[in-house]
């Protein structure tokens, strides 16, 4: 079992102050992809964006920026922009291999392709805290079962949304264990995939979205919630936008222009309900319950999920370099300057006023 100066990691990066507010290589691109080549007929800026995961609905802004409010920044963008990739490896290659021009994914698995020299900078965080809790069936109530050999912990890939929260939550519990210690794991790497091992039995506990694990609970009663990402990691950055930095230094307008969008988004859907619920139903064909939904949304004000003042903050991307080395993602002494490019930021804001 690891010796974890917990105390010591979330007093650094300044815990107490905001409670009350796998190697990658650039190999051939995988066959079978769709040609995402530019429409140069389109009329202002646009660009391509590839997902490691499906929208959720605290990923909205993502994709309702651009679609909804780009035209305000001079972008063109439609949902034909968007494509997902079963993994954050294969939207990478992607990228650099130029079928799409910037990735949406974990922030943990961005920084650990940079660390690896990748030429990749972060430019957009577009959810900070989510709503991801830890959830056991049954018996299954503390975090310290973990280590239980009986007990069966689903978990993402290495370096995915869901092993970064799992170990971020396990160090701010201070139980003096991170995921790699833990006896009995199987790798589900998806969130959808994780729900249905929980409401089948096939694993005891997981990482999962509330509102997942309150439909497994629905199903069979015995659900646990342990403990939650947004009640005790307040300064995780869980999804950005990366972009080859070549492609940066090229198209800076348009990144700015992604990035007002998307600041632009976040800040509107944080007026009423009632829009957050119109636009969820515009860009997900099957949305939660309005019940569900609003407890969604609910969690997202009161812990303000989203930058809505453009993000990239030393402070949170230093926790979560720290994070990533404490996890053995990574072992590069990477600081904020080597992993984020400010410039389209700032654009942005300016853009905002």
């Amino acid at each position: 079992m690891l010796g974890i100066k917990r105390r010591d990691f979330l007093r650094q990066w300044g815990r107490a102050a905001l409670l009350p507010a796998g190697a990658f290589s650039a190999a051939p691109f995988l066959a079978g992809c769709r040609d995402r080549s530019r429409d140069t007929s389109r009329v202002g800026l646009s660009a391509r964006v590839g997902l490691s995961a499906a929208i959720h609905p605290t990923y909205i802004p993502i994709i309702a920026g651009p679609l909804l409010f780009g035209s305000n920044f001079g972008l063109n963008m439609t949902k034909d922009d968007y494509t997902s990739f079963d993994s954050h490896s294969t939207v990478v290659l992607a990228a650099l291999s130029g079928q799409v021009d910037m990735v949406g994914a974990s922030t943990m698995a961005h920084l650990a392709i940079i660390a690896q020299g990748q030429p990749f900078k972060i430019f957009a965080p577009y959810v900070n805290l989510d709503d991801f809790v830890i959830a056991g069936r049954g018996p299954v109530k503390r975090l310290e079962q973990l280590l239980d050999p009986n007990v069966t912990v689903a978990i993402d890939d290495v370096a995915g949304a869901g092993q970064t929260i799992f170990d971020a939550i396990l160090l701010a519990e201070d139980v003096g264990f991170l995921l790699r210690d833990v006896p009995s794991r199987l790798i589900i790497g998806s969130t959808p995939g994780r729900t249905s091992g929980l409401a089948s039995g096939e694993v005891d506990v997981t990482a999962l979205h509330l509102y997942q694990a309150q439909q497994v609970h629905a199903e069979t009663g015995d659900v646990n919630i342990i403990s939650t990402l947004y009640e005790n990691v307040p300064l995780f950055m869980m999804l950005s936008v990366a972009a080859p930095q070549a492609w940066l230094d090229e198209n800076l307008e348009t990144a700015a222009a992604f990035t007002a969008s998307v600041i632009q988004a976040s800040r509107d859907l944080k007026k009423s309900f009632a829009r957050y619920e119109e636009v969820v139903g515009q860009f997900i064909a099957v949305p939660p319950s309005r019940e569900v939904l609003q407890s969604i949304y609910d969690l997202t004000i009161h812990y303000d999920m989203w930058a809505t003042n453009g993000g990239l903050e030393d402070e949170r991307l230093e926790f979560m370099i720290e994070l990533g080395k404490m996890e053995g993602v990574f072992d590069a002494d990477l600081t904020p300057a080597d992993v984020a490019d400010t410039r389209a930021r700032d654009m942005a804001l300016e853009m905002l006023g």
